[in-house]
């Protein structure tokens, strides 16, 4: 079980609203690209009923593009990675058609950087669910507030945002109410940069605090990653070290007790003493 580093957080309450964003916000690989609207699938790529959720996708002529934003890779990150990087309509389907391929041009590092954005996203958000989740509970269970597979969407009948569990027995139902416009989530492959240098995290001893209220903390070193946490003014986090991507640097610190995931904040937020 993933235990959030909670000791110093202003302490986030992730709205339907926010949750949605960040999953758009959030690395996904497409089944229908060109679709008008969209869906986020909280998936695992070992899990049998996220490929079961696929296959029923599949089978359901919608102009829904179901979008995985997978997490806890296990040994399947590498074809995951391969398939975020392919021109494939269907990337999913990719992945599905191939658990095991590779990029050789990609980093080993690659592979855990695109599965913490995703983890780090999904898991910190994760106590928030309960109120906006329907369905049955049905999938691979998580020891978080939602199960493999969950589906986030805006429900246009009446402009809600939901999560719905075992989402395969409601794909009818999605078709005629999701109002989640595909356009309004940024380019996945603003990451690319990212996931091709795998920069490396420089360490330090150093603490680095805060100078205003709320500095946000981001699931990566990159504009418009998903937003995570938040820690007061003149606080800190035990801090890992910097990262320098994209220009700028970031303060890398630990999201959770038990991984070696991380989360982002830009260090022009942040004064040593």
């Amino acid at each position: 079980m993933l235990l959030p580093n909670l000791a110093l957080a202003q302490g986030v309450t992730f709205t339907p609203g926010h949750i949605l964003a960040n999953m758009e916000k959030s690395a996904w690989l497409s089944t229908r690209r060109g679709a008008k609207r969209a869906a986020y699938v909280i998936a695992a790529p070992w899990c049998p009923y996220c490929k079961q959720l696929y296959e029923t996708i599949l089978a359901t002529p919608q102009d829904i593009d179901y979008r995985f934003v997978f997490m806890g890779f296990r040994q399947y990150g590498p074809a995951v990675v391969n398939a975020f990087f392919s021109d494939a309509d269907d990337q999913v389907g990719l992945f599905y058609s191939d658990t095991g391929a590779r990029n050789s041009a990609l980093s080993p590092r690659a592979s855990d950087l695109f599965g913490h954005i995703n983890l780090v996203t999904g898991h910190l958000m994760a106590p928030d669910f309960g109120s906006m989740t329907l369905g049955e509970n049905v999938g691979s269970a998580t020891p978080v507030g939602f199960a493999y597979p969950s589906v986030v969407l805006r429900d246009g009948g009446n402009d809600s945002i939901v999560s719905i569990m075992g989402a395969w027995m409601y794909l009818d139902q999605i078709g005629e109410f999701c109002a989640t416009q595909a356009a309004t989530a940024p380019d996945p492959a603003r990451y690319g940069d990212y996931l091709r240098a795998a920069p490396q995290v420089s360490r330090s001893a150093q603490n680095f605090f805060a100078r205003e209220a709320d500095t946000p903390y981001f699931a990566a070193p990159v504009p418009d990653a998903p937003f995570v946490d938040q820690i007061r003014a003149n606080s800190a986090y035990p801090s890992v070290g910097t990262v320098a991507f994209g220009g700028e640097d970031w303060v890398a610190v630990r999201a959770f007790t038990s991984t070696d995931a991380l989360q982002f904040a830009r260090r022009s937020g942040f004064y040593t003493q």
